[in-house]
């Protein structure tokens, strides 16, 4: 997941077992104010099934 031109950082999705069972990975990323924009990518692997993404706003 890059952000703002930096080395990407990974996250680990791990296997749920199977596609009836769902989990949740969270993820802290460093963000500007403002505009950002976050890539999700796989590389050459398999994907997770990604549902949601949740930006929670902190005061």
């Amino acid at each position: 997941m890059p952000i703002r031109n930096a080395s990407p950082s990974t996250a680990e999705f791990p296997s749920t077992g199977d596609w009836n069972t769902v989990d949740t990975v969270s993820v802290q990323l460093a963000l500007k104010a403002g505009s950002n924009t976050v890539t999700l990518d796989s590389g050459s692997g398999y994907a997770p099934d990604i549902d949601k993404v949740d930006v929670p706003r902190w005061l």
